[in-house]
C-alpha cells in the first residue's frame, strides 16, 4: 500500500466515529489481505481506494511536481431496517471528514471533491449504500 493510502485510510481510522445515539459501524478492511466474516445483526463501512491518473507537472521530470488522483470508495452495509435516519447519521459523518476538504497530513496536502452518494441495493443481509470521493495530491 502506497504512503497516500496509508495516510488517508488512517485518517479515516482515526477520526470515523458516530456521534449516540447509532452505533459506529465496523470498519471492513477486507480489500488489503485480511478477512472480515460479515454478520447480519452489524454496520460496516468498507473502503477501498484506486489511483486514476498520475501526470507529471513538470519538464524535467526527476524534478517535476506530480499530481495523482485517487477515487475512493466508502461503501456502507446497513442491517435490514436500519433506517434513513441511521444511514444519514453515517454520510453525515463522512461528509464532515471528507466533502470538499483540504487536509494537510505529515506528508501531503489532500483536495477532496464533493462527496456523492449512490443509489442504495439489497445485497444479502444489508443493504449497501454507495459512497465516493474523488481527490488528488500533489508530490515531487
Amino acid at each position: 500500500m502506497l504512503l497516500v493510502e496509508r495516510e488517508i485510510l488512517g485518517y479515516l481510522s482515526d477520526n470515523w466515529s458516530v456521534p449516540s445515539p447509532a452505533t459506529t459501524p465496523i470498519l471492513a478492511w477486507k480489500n488489503f489481505n485480511v478477512s472480515v466474516n460479515f454478520s447480519s445483526d452489524q454496520d460496516y463501512l468498507v473502503p477501498i481506494m484506486r489511483n486514476l491518473d498520475s501526470i507529471i507537472l513538470e519538464i524535467p521530470a526527476e524534478c517535476g511536481a506530480v499530481r495523482r488522483d485517487y477515487a475512493m470508495g466508502l461503501n456502507l452495509l446497513l442491517r435490514e431496517n436500519t433506517g434513513t435516519s441511521a444511514a444519514n447519521a453515517y454520510v453525515d459523518v463522512l461528509k464532515n471528514l471528507f466533502d470538499k476538504k483540504e487536509i494537510t497530513t505529515s506528508s501531503f496536502d489532500y483536495s477532496f471533491s464533493p462527496l456523492e452518494i449512490g443509489a442504495g441495493f439489497g445485497q444479502g443481509p444489508h443493504f449497501e449504500l454507495p459512497v465516493s470521493i474523488e481527490f488528488f495530491v500533489y508530490s515531487s
